[in-house]
């Protein structure tokens, strides 16, 4: 779901801020760290994420080399089929 990227609450604000030190680790691709922020800021945000998350998560799913956790990952949030 795309939603809005702007906070509605206190949570939801720190969340958005965790997701920013994803980013920060993922750009000093320290990828586990990112992943676990990631993990835990989407968590706080609810089942309507920014889609900058989708990405951040396909993003890092692909430079770890999980080329099939990411197929898996735009089918079930994309609705998208694949064969590969």
């Amino acid at each position: 779901c795309i939603v809005k990227w702007v906070p509605n609450s206190v949570q939801v604000a720190r969340a958005l801020m965790q997701y920013n030190l994803a980013v920060a680790y993922s750009n000093r691709t320290e990828y586990d760290k990112a992943l676990t922020a990631l993990t835990e800021s989407s968590d706080k945000v609810g089942p309507n994420l920014p889609v900058q998350m989708y990405y951040l998560k396909l993003y890092l799913d692909l430079k770890q080399g999980n080329k099939k956790e990411a197929v898996n990952f735009i089918n079930k949030h994309f609705n998208y089929g694949s064969r590969n």
